[in-house]
């Protein structure tokens, strides 16, 4: 799940050195010098469909997800880098699919894909969840629906999300709508025919100018695929890139010319980053 500091300076990612059976460390790498630093995490750091680290805009500090002492629910703790302390933000009854923070680091967005106990099967009665940290409020911006993956602007002014549209027991088309991050109506950018597989969860972002969209398209070999659509809605246009591989976890540079993302592969999990992957006409906006 990587994911770059707000200067673009350094990216972090988690780590599992000898087995998914063992806690994550954190890294930190240097854009500059490539350099490596790991970070010790609270026990129990979970990172739900390839979901990473977010960054505080001090750059300090980042945003991770953890089972709490009791196993009884989930915490967001603030994680300082140099020190290791840690502060419990919010706590959680329900597993997540996806979740962001807001770029000035005051709100933490969540999507609940049902009402039941964690692990049980999605149905319709998701959640899209906001919560203030200073105030400790919980607001509901969206309900009723199966939520994939959702992702805040870079401005924080808006949030994008993947959704499943469950028409029958064979046939769930997705939608990819936008809306306010304070709530509101929204709108929707592209339909898709299918859902195929799990290739989409925590695999969308915005562009760093957010005039587009950049998201993944899998299908049942585990092959995926990057897509761009732009956010005023019409058609997606393939971005030169696809894997024999799960891709997840994008993450655009501030600057716009970077991509970094995950892959999940049935041997291996690799961090990946991208140059120069927009036209040279997007890329210069």
């Amino acid at each position: 799940g990587p994911a770059w500091s707000s200067d673009g300076e350094h990216l972090a990612y988690y780590s599992y050195r000898n087995s998914f059976s063992s806690p994550p460390v954190l890294v930190v790498r240097s854009e500059k010098t490539g350099s490596e630093r790991t970070v010790a995490l609270p026990a129990g750091v979970v990172a739900p469909f390839f979901s990473g680290p977010k960054w505080f805009p001090d750059n300090r500090s980042v945003l991770v997800l953890s089972r709490d002492a009791q196993g009884s629910g989930f915490g967001f703790y603030r994680v300082v880098l140099d020190t290791g302390a840690t502060d419990l933000l919010w706590r959680i009854r329900l597993a997540t699919s996806s979740f962001a923070l807001s770029p000035d680091g005051k709100t933490i967005f969540c999507a609940f894909q049902n009402s039941g106990e964690a692990g049980a099967r999605p149905t319709t009665s998701g959640r899209i969840v906001r919560y203030d940290i200073d105030s400790r409020l919980e607001t509901e911006l969206k309900t009723g629906e199966w939520f994939i993956t959702l992702a805040v602007s870079p401005d924080g002014t808006q949030i994008a999300y993947l959704k499943s549209i469950r028409v029958n027991t064979n046939e769930a088309p997705s939608a990819l709508e936008i809306m306010p991050a304070t709530g509101g109506p929204s709108r929707e950018v592209l339909r898709e025919a299918i859902w195929m597989d799990g290739s989409r969860y925590n695999a969308l972002t915005w562009a760093a100018d957010q005039r587009s969209l950049l998201f993944i398209r899998g299908d049942e070999t585990n092959a995926s695929a990057l897509w761009r659509v732009p956010v005023t809605g019409g058609t997606a246009t393939k971005a030169g890139l696809a894997m024999n591989a799960r891709i997840k976890s994008l993450a655009a540079h501030p600057n716009g010319g970077k991509l970094a993302f995950g892959t999940a592969r049935t041997d291996n999990n690799e961090v990946w980053a991208l140059e120069n992957f927009l036209p040279a006409q997007a890329a210069k906006r």
